[in-house]
């Protein structure tokens, strides 16, 4: 009688149910692979597509942002020509026989002037003649006193000239002007908190004034050369075209004073 031994069978029948624990491992090994390659690739195009939104999102920003600039800068150059336009009116009406002296400050040339009281001076004339103020002075730092020492003023008694003769503390419209860096208005000297803690208040009142403004003439590079100070006799806040043209003036006198010699 023939046939597989049994013991060989039995062998047989094993080693198969190895092999196909194998496979079926191999099979379940290579699914999973499968599905991570599948979950990966998702969790790249999800990455492509955020990234992608990104780069839309920023272009857009960026967008904007280019069309906000260019939006502020045209209102700049809006402003500009309005301010230089309102100065341009505002010399062309001063220009009578009786007030021609005073806008020496923007003759041509009075450019080549470099001695600083001839500066002062015709700043102030200018900041006066281009405005409703009365009084004014110009205060020009003093790196020594570390405070303003009057170089320039009008309109003003020894009393005033006096007590301002050097200011380095901040209770004055001009003391503020120079520990704040910024220009200072004062509407009213009989209330405002300018004038609180000290006797500048009854001073500048006693010299008949009641409103200044006060402008920092600051230079980029040399820093805080003076204070532009003009001054009314009633309460009183310059309307915009005002404040444009002292601004305006102010700057010409930074530029005349950064290369000026004492």
């Amino acid at each position: 009688m023939t046939g597989v031994p049994l013991a060989a069978s039995s062998w047989d029948s094993g080693a198969l149910g190895a092999v196909s624990d194998h496979v079926d491992r191999a099979e379940r090994t290579i699914a999973h692979a499968h599905v991570k390659r599948v979950e990966a690739a998702e969790r790249v195009n999800v990455a492509r597509r955020a990234r992608e939104k990104a780069a839309l999102e920023r272009a857009d920003t960026e967008r904007w942002l280019r069309s906000v600039e260019s939006d502020r800068q045209a209102r700049r150059r809006d402003s500009v020509d309005r301010a230089s336009s309102l100065l341009n009116s505002a010399v062309a009406d001063s220009l009578s026989a009786g007030r021609r002296r005073r806008l020496m400050f923007f003759d041509a040339d009075f450019c080549l002037v470099r001695d600083r009281p001839s500066i002062t001076s015709a700043l102030l004339e200018a900041a006066i003649a281009l405005s409703r103020a009365e009084r004014g002075n110009v205060q020009l730092f003093d790196p020594v006193e570390g405070g303003l020492r009057i170089a320039a003023h009008h309109g003003f008694e020894q009393e005033f000239l006096s007590f301002f003769d050097v200011i380095s503390d901040d209770r004055s419209a001009c003391g503020q002007a120079l520990t704040q860096l910024r220009t200072v208005q004062v509407d009213d000297v009989a209330t405002t908190a300018a004038f609180d803690g000290g006797p500048a208040r009854d001073v500048v009142m006693d010299a008949g004034v009641r409103a200044v403004r006060s402008i920092p003439l600051l230079d980029e590079e040399l820093g805080l050369l003076g204070v532009l100070s003009v001054h009314y006799g009633r309460p009183y806040r310059p309307d915009r075209g005002e404040q444009n043209i002292l601004a305006m003036v102010a700057a010409a006198g930074v530029r005349r004073l950064a290369n000026s010699v004492t």
